[in-house]
């Protein structure tokens, strides 16, 4: 597994990895500009992480509902997006870790689509990796999920 993604990591060029850092920086920098202004940017990310739970809820048979994308205010907080589902423990678990398979998928992504891309189509593709890396890991509700699901 380690030599498949430093294979991966060696086939992303210079000006993937700019394209990807840049972006990311531009995603970090519109949470300056409001709430609207960062969800719509994360909206790639945002979109990655809840189809990864969404799928993998309805590959375990959870009852899963569809997701949403609609940012709301939870506490001190924003929720980007949400996928609610029933489940017992030992498969709500996979399920909230799901959008941790987004990472070999985003390296496999750069080092295949972004790399070769030119133009609109670099950033395009660029956009998407950026994004999904920070969703990655399971949100701050993954607990609370696996707590209330049993």
């Amino acid at each position: 597994m380690l030599d498949w993604a430093a294979n991966q990591w060696n086939q992303i060029s210079t000006d993937a990895l700019w394209a990807i850092a840049s972006m990311a920086v531009v995603q970090r920098a519109s949470q300056r500009f409001g709430m609207w202004a960062y969800a719509i940017v994360a909206l790639p990310g945002t979109f990655a992480h809840e189809l990864a739970h969404f799928v993998a809820a309805l590959l375990l048979h959870a009852n899963a509902g569809f997701p949403s994308l609609w940012p709301e205010k939870v506490g001190h907080s924003w929720r980007l997006g949400s996928v609610q589902f029933r489940a017992p423990w030992w498969r709500a678990m996979p399920i909230a870790l799901a959008p941790v398979a987004l990472l070999p998928l985003s390296l496999w992504w750069a080092g295949k689509l972004v790399s070769d891309a030119s133009g609109g189509w670099f950033w395009l593709h660029g956009s998407p990796r950026a994004c999904s890396v920070p969703v990655c890991p399971p949100g701050r509700t993954f607990a609370s999920r696996c707590r209330r699901s049993s």
